[in-house]
């Protein structure tokens, strides 16, 4: 599982994924907060791609901002550790 620019959270998240019975489990992305990555099909070096995300404006102010695109800024923290990603559900079979 990619990881990179997630930090501990997504490497945690990374570990649960690896330790899941797959027979069993699995791990599905739901409603916000989960990330462009998670809703999107990515190429990293795919300049076309990046040239249709300028074309929305949310995207473009994003992009043209010099900053890692895409970034999740968004973690859910608790007694302030973080913890966890948003967006994800874990669904297990009995």
């Amino acid at each position: 599982m990619r990881t990179r620019g997630y930090g501990t959270p997504g490497r945690r998240a990374a570990s649960r994924l690896d330790a899941l019975n797959r027979a069993t489990s699995c791990l599905v992305s739901i409603g916000w907060g989960g990330g462009l990555l998670s809703k999107t099909p990515w190429i990293e070096k795919d300049d076309q791609y990046q040239q249709i995300l300028r074309n929305v404006p949310l995207y473009r102010r994003a992009i043209d901002s010099g900053l890692p695109f895409p970034k999740t800024r968004r973690i859910v923290f608790q007694e302030n550790k973080p913890v966890s990603l948003p967006g994800w559900a874990l669904i297990e079979i009995e």
